[in-house]
């Protein structure tokens, strides 16, 4: 009656709006209404032409769809929250039982995702007081699927126990549990990783690349910055089901700091487009001798941010360091411990 009211005293006609109303028996009923004026020929208002389309259906599928919607939300907001849970916390220490300053090996990281689930993730593994392995890794494809294959990827590596000491070991077990999807799905699905293990003892990194980004190693007496490049890059986990990745052994001594990162670190562009780029990445690192682990990742995001002009990044990015101490050969003569 005040929609008539209204267009009756020559205010704005109802057009196209949403009414509802309850039914006998108590559910509701919706309808598109529109009313307009119905003029005599001397243009003076006398009545009103109203139009109303049943669209109850329609509005119940709408709340259906709203709903669904809502429930998938909550799920992935969880799957979120265990995402994070399955991030580290807190890091070992080198050897057992020191406290975290006298560590020989020191870590830190800074995950963003770009949407609610990601396909990037990095684990730390502790061998023995003296033996580490760090693993980073980069899911095709964002969302549900990308957060599933992480978990599972967690799941290999983790059931591997002992075996985890050999980092092609690794790259080979992630590689099979990937490939058979293609196979059953049809969908082509692999992963880019990373895989090394430090031993402070022999002041070594043994690693093995599955098409990842190089990591970085910031020589602690001169600040070179060294890329982990491989003279003929080894494919993906996933593509290839029988394929030999190959290990390499590199320096890493006490002041060394090693830097792995996802792609979505360097492949931020500006507004033109231009990348921020793996060059301006290890310039950047070269620029910052002696910066401690934490400080250098939020120094590398800073600088990014700043190549974009955006604090929000459309891939997923996912940084760690490692750094050596060599507190642990100063410490072993106190402590009594077995490896």
């Amino acid at each position: 009656m005040s929609d008539d009211a209204q267009v009756l005293a020559g205010g704005p006609p109802i057009l196209n709006q949403e009414k509802s109303d309850f039914g006998s028996a108590g559910s509701v009923h919706w309808s598109l209404t529109t009313k307009v004026p119905l003029k005599d020929p001397d243009g003076r208002i006398a009545g009103i032409v109203g139009i109303s389309h049943d669209i109850t259906r329609r509005k119940l599928a709408e709340e259906e769809v709203q709903r669904h919607a809502a429930e998938v939300e909550a799920d992935v907001r969880m799957a979120r929250q265990v995402q994070e849970i399955f991030l580290p916390r807190q890091f070992p220490v080198f050897p057992r039982g020191v406290p975290p300053e006298a560590s020989s090996l020191r870590f830190s990281h800074r995950y963003i995702p770009a949407t609610t689930l990601g396909g990037d993730f990095f684990q730390v593994l502790q061998f023995s007081d003296s033996r580490c392995g760090v693993l980073i890794c980069d899911v095709m494809g964002h969302g549900v699927r990308a957060g599933l294959l992480t978990a599972m990827i967690r799941g290999v590596v983790g059931e591997m126990d002992s075996r985890a000491e050999d980092p092609s070991r690794v790259i080979a077990e992630i590689n099979h549990a990937l490939a058979p999807i293609y196979l059953q799905t049809g969908e082509p699905i692999f992963a880019t990783a990373f895989f090394g293990v430090i031993d402070t003892n022999n002041a070594t990194l043994t690693f093995c690349n599955a098409g990842h980004p190089p990591p970085l190693i910031r020589r602690g007496p001169t600040s070179k910055v060294d890329a982990l490049e491989l003279a003929s890059p080894e494919p993906a986990a996933g593509l290839l089901d029988d394929f030999i990745y190959t290990p390499h052994i590199v320096p890493f001594e006490s002041g060394d700091m090693l830097l792995c990162y996802t792609d979505g670190l360097f492949e931020a562009s500006d507004a033109n487009g231009l990348l921020f780029g793996e060059t301006r990445l290890r310039a950047a690192v070269g620029l910052q001798p002696g910066m401690p682990g934490a400080d250098l990742i939020e120094h590398l995001i800073s600088e990014v941010v700043a190549h974009t002009g955006c604090a929000d990044f459309e891939d997923d990015i996912c940084v760690f360091t490692v750094e050596s101490t060599g507190n642990l050969c100063a410490l072993r003569p106190a402590l009594n411990y077995e490896i």
